[in-house]
C-alpha cells in the first residue's frame, strides 16, 4: 500500500504476508536479539488488509519480552483501527501544518550533488524487513526497487548485525544529502553552494 499512488510503482500492490512477520520475529527470537522497538510503516500501515492481525501478532512478542515498543507510523490515510490498546504500543502522528515532507526519491549522485556516507541511520532507526526480507536502512527499500538492487535483501538477519550496500544504497538516498536541501523551498533546488553534510553520524 505505500506506493499505491505512486507512478514509479505502477503494479506495485504486494503487501507483507502474515508469515513473514512470525519469520522475523522466529529469527529474532532464535539469535535471542531483543530489540528497542517495531515501527510499523509503509506508506500507510493501518491500511494493510491485514493490519489487525500483524499488529497483535507483534503485541504478543512484545508482552513476552521479544521487543520494548511497537510504534504505528501513520499518516491518517485511512480511519484509525480499533485495535487492543496496550503500554507497549503508541501511534506516532505529527500534525500535516508540522510534518515536513522532503524529496524522498533525489538521489545525490544522479543530482550530481555532494554526500557525505555512510550515514547513521541503521544505528539510530534499525534495519528494515518487508515481504522481500532484511535491507540495512528503511530508504532502502525504495531505494533498492527503484535502483535495482533487490539482490541486497537478505532472507536471514546478518550475523554478525552490520549494515550491508552502503556503497550502492547510500549514492541514492538523500539523508546523506546536505541540510540545505531539507530547507529548501518546495519545488526549488539549490545546486550551488552547498556544504557538505554533517560526519557527525557518519558511521555506523
Amino acid at each position: 500500500c505505500c506506493c499505491s499512488c505512486c507512478d514509479r510503482f505502477p503494479d506495485r500492490t504486494e503487501e507483507i504476508s502474515v508469515e513473514a512477520v512470525r519469520e522475523m520475529i522466529r529469527q529474532l527470537d532464535e539469535r535471542k536479539i531483543v530489540v528497542p522497538y517495531v515501527k510499523m510503516f509503509g506508506g500507510e500501515p493501518t491500511l494493510h488488509s491485514r493490519f489487525n492481525e500483524i499488529y497483535e501478532i507483534l503485541l504478543e512478542a512484545a508482552e513476552k519480552g521479544k521487543f520494548q515498543k511497537i510504534i504505528i507510523q501513520t499518516n491518517k490515510a485511512g480511519p484509525k483501527p480499533k485495535i487492543r490498546p496496550s503500554p507497549l504500543a503508541s501511534w506516532s502522528l505529527a500534525p500535516a501544518k508540522l510534518k515536513h515532507h522532503a524529496p524522498y526519491g533525489w538521489s545525490p549522485v544522479d543530482l550530481g550533488v555532494p554526500f557525505a556516507g555512510p550515514c547513521g541511520i541503521p544505528r539510530r532507526c534499525g534495519f528494515s524487513f518487508d515481504e522481500m526480507g532484511w535491507l540495512p536502512c528503511s530508504p532502502g527499500v525504495m531505494i533498492a526497487r527503484l535502483f535495482g538492487y533487490t539482490h541486497l535483501y537478505r532472507k536471514v538477519l546478518p550475523d554478525p548485525l552490520i549494515p550491508w550496500g552502503a556503497d550502492l544504497l547510500c549514492q541514492h538516498c538523500i539523508f546523506v544529502m546536505p541540510r540545505e536541501l531539507f530547507a529548501a523551498p518546495p519545488g526549488i533546488l539549490p545546486l550551488k553552494g552547498f556544504s557538505r553534510a554533517s560526519r557527525r553520524d557518519a558511521r555506523y
